[in-house]
């Protein structure tokens, strides 16, 4: 067999798996609770659940347009999340805000899950104006306070952006703003840090 035809061969049976929907890494995706991700379950979405969240993002006219809809599709991941882990338990920021008990999120944990779930949604081509960056950190007076959230970038102006699930209940969305406002913001400062 020559190595064109071996090629050919592959190809095909490369789209016929994908077409079956068998899943790549790229939608391994990961959601953490527990504090510090102690507790890590990965999971797949199914095809109809990605197909709900490409009916979110589809047709975002501007970067703005588009930043609206993520914090809708993040929500929506979070919905699904719930069914692999207790996360539909998370109060909004760290204690005493959160229960004592399974389920409760820090930064750490919501960072690292919507890092996750953006990846999935970039490899997949549902992004127009963005893609995902490494997570956005920032700290006051050296180690007080540090903070981390998941992050994107605007591809129009090459503007960092989080998306900060951290400060909010289960069920809301994400703060998306664009990361150099996000610093400048006390994570100790409750509602007025939580303000959209």
């Amino acid at each position: 067999m020559s190595v064109a035809m071996f090629r050919v061969l592959w190809f095909a049976a490369l789209s016929l798996a994908t077409s079956r929907g068998f899943a790549s890494n790229a939608d391994l995706l990961t959601i953490c609770h527990g504090y510090g991700c102690k507790y890590k379950v990965q999971f797949r979405l199914t095809q109809d659940q990605f197909t709900e969240v490409q009916t979110i993002l589809v047709d975002a006219r501007t970067p703005e347009e588009e930043r609206r809809k993520i914090g809708k599709a993040v929500q929506k991941f979070f919905e699904y999340a719930a069914d692999v882990a207790p996360v539909e338990n998370d109060r909004g920021r760290n204690f005493p805000h959160d229960p004592d008990g399974p389920g409760k999120m820090d930064c750490i944990d919501h960072a690292t899950s919507v890092s996750s779930f953006l990846q999935a949604l970039g490899a997949r081509g549902f992004l127009q104006f963005h893609r995902p960056m490494s997570q956005a950190y920032r700290s006051f007076l050296i180690v007080f306070a540090q903070h981390w959230s998941a992050q994107i970038l605007d591809l129009r102006s090459q503007t960092a952006i989080v998306v900060d699930r951290w400060p909010y209940d289960y069920g809301r969305e994400p703060l998306i703003i664009e990361t150099a406002a996000w610093r400048r913001r006390l994570p100790a400062d409750g509602q007025a840090y939580a303000a959209k």
